[in-house]
């Protein structure tokens, strides 16, 4: 017979932004909460993210999460003690083609509608903002009030402050099984030994449709990769967060002043039609291909950077590591959010596809006050599993 180790209200699975956070607002709620996580806090996805804070280029479902977020950022060195290193220097989409442009238009109209303001600057206004970048474009999606912050302070705080309240944090501890019965979740067993629950936050990410196999559930995540350098330190050269859509390129200056490059193996245009050819990777390879390089970073990335910054003291700058990772893609881009039907005290936090880092603060507030109270201020239901056909029992 198993070992029972613990007895909690609810139980989270996932060391992510997404299960930190909450952690901590159940834990704030006065809720009894563990969070199991299978390696370290911030090892899985929310630690290869680029640490955009972003509002613009978001579907209805997602802006008001993304704006009611940022109001969140705002205080929350302040709120879990601890230096995020959030900084509010705008996001910029560097747009290659008159279509972009068009599209990008169209969404501003769309945003303004709904309180968040971004305009179109041409390449001679963006020179005088940003000289880095060369003007071989033809224009760049501007949101003033987007960001950047560090994904491993932002995790580790939320962790930190999560157990400050009495929330139980434990690291190196694998979901082995999850015990239910007429539909009602009973308890999580580890390899430390079984817990005893009956609410379950699966925030495990890309690897969350293992979670639901342990449960019989399909549930509509695939990994899909991309990959990441991170240099010494520079002067100051860039205060926004770049985007370039057409080679799927992103970066941002760190506060220690490194630059964090990274490259999408599918451009963010493409990702929908890929997903629909098959793009993202089959579960199996999930495991090794989070921590081994598919390509040369080191020769692609600068590559393509160059393209698109002139930096002369780049040629003179080391690398200091790379790394690979994976997002948690859904067939539409939007995340899982809510209970699972078919499971009474099931929750899903995932599928977030790429962009899941800046809603951190707001999900998790959300996700406590649905498991509390069983409502929330902001309606979830258009992010529900079940606009899936997929998001049922898996036969035996």
């Amino acid at each position: 017979m198993t070992k029972i180790i613990d007895e909690a209200e609810v139980v989270i699975i996932g060391g992510g932004i997404m299960g930190c956070s909450t952690a901590y607002q159940l834990a704030k709620a006065g809720m009894q909460v563990t969070l199991v996580e299978r390696d370290t806090i911030c090892s899985g996805a929310t630690a290869r993210t680029g640490g955009a804070v972003r509002q613009q280029w978001r579907g209805p479902n997602e802006l008001v999460l993304a704006m009611e977020s940022v109001k969140l950022w705002k205080n929350l060195d302040e709120e879990l003690d601890c230096d995020t290193e959030y900084t509010q220097g705008g996001h910029f989409f560097v747009l290659d083609s008159e279509r972009e442009v068009e599209q990008f238009r169209e969404i501003h109209e769309f945003q303004r509608q709904h309180g968040l303001e971004c305009e179109i600057l041409e390449p001679s206004e963006v020179q005088k903002i940003c000289p880095i970048l060369k003007p071989n474009f033809v224009a760049v999606s501007h949101c003033p009030t987007d960001g950047h912050a560090n994904p491993f302070r932002t995790t580790h705080g939320f962790a930190i402050a999560a157990a400050r309240l009495g929330a139980r944090i434990m690291t190196g501890t694998e979901v082995k099984s999850i015990a239910h019965d007429h539909d009602e979740i009973e308890s999580v067993t580890t390899s430390r030994g079984t817990i005893r629950t009956g609410k379950i936050v699966n925030a495990a990410g890309p690897w969350s449709m293992q979670i639901g196999h342990v449960l019989g559930l399909e549930i509509p995540v695939k990994p899909s990769k991309q990959q990441q350098i991170i240099t010494e330190p520079l002067p100051p050269v860039v205060e926004q967060f770049v985007t370039r859509l057409s080679i799927g390129l992103y970066f941002r200056q760190c506060k220690s002043g490194s630059l964090q490059i990274g490259l999408h193996l599918d451009p963010f245009g493409l990702w929908r039609e890929t997903l629909e050819e098959g793009y993202s990777l089959p579960e199996a390879e999930a495991e090794t291909l989070d921590h081994i390089s598919t390509f040369n970073p080191l020769r692609e990335i600068p590559k393509r950077f160059l393209d698109a910054v002139t930096m002369p003291v780049l040629g003179e700058c080391s690398a200091i590591r790379t790394w690979p990772g994976l997002y948690a893609m859904t067939p539409d881009l939007e995340p899982l959010l809510g209970e699972v039907p078919s499971l009474k005290g099931f929750y899903l936090v995932t599928g977030f596809s790429g962009r899941g880092y800046a809603l951190g603060p707001i999900v998790g507030k959300l996700m406590a006050e649905l498991i509390v109270t069983g409502k929330t201020s902001i309606p979830l239901d258009k992010l529900s599993v079940t606009r899936f056909d997929s998001a049922s029992p898996a036969e035996s």
